[in-house]
């Protein structure tokens, strides 16, 4: 996968997938701001590291996680995401995926890391894709 934004402010014209702390009504949902959200599910698994952080990894092994599209991210959110976002001794990136929006696919952006990565830093993989049922209240 390729990184969709670069420091430099390039911005891919990809909805982006927001799911954890992003979501509407969660603390950093105002990083997002713009039209309503669209309801969207992509393939992944959600981790927890011991710092607390959910990260999202890419594929097919931990089924669909539930997110909402953002659909036109600009240059100050990404860079907003990106700088909230982080985890000590892991670097995600913007990275291309396929979101499931009602019964089509969509080609989104979503910010993630590699399931190994995360194994290293010691994080687990949660037993749902929906951040909002482990959520802190």
């Amino acid at each position: 996968m390729r990184p969709l934004f670069s420091a430099g402010g390039d911005v891919s014209p990809l909805a982006l997938f927001a799911y954890g702390q992003l979501l509407q009504g969660q603390p950093f949902a105002w990083a997002l701001p713009g039209p309503s959200p669209v309801q969207a599910q992509l393939r992944g698994q959600l981790w927890r590291l011991p710092s607390g952080t959910v990260l999202l990894s890419l594929g097919a092994q931990g089924g669909w996680v539930q997110g909402e599209l953002h659909p036109r991210p600009g240059a100050v959110s990404l860079q907003a995401v990106s700088g909230l976002l982080v985890a000590e001794g892991l670097e995600p990136v913007f990275e291309q995926a396929r979101a499931r929006v009602g019964t089509s696919a969509r080609p989104v952006q979503v910010w993630a890391a590699p399931a190994a990565q995360l194994v290293r830093l010691g994080a687990h993989p949660l037993r749902s894709g929906d951040w909002r049922r482990f959520a802190p209240r």
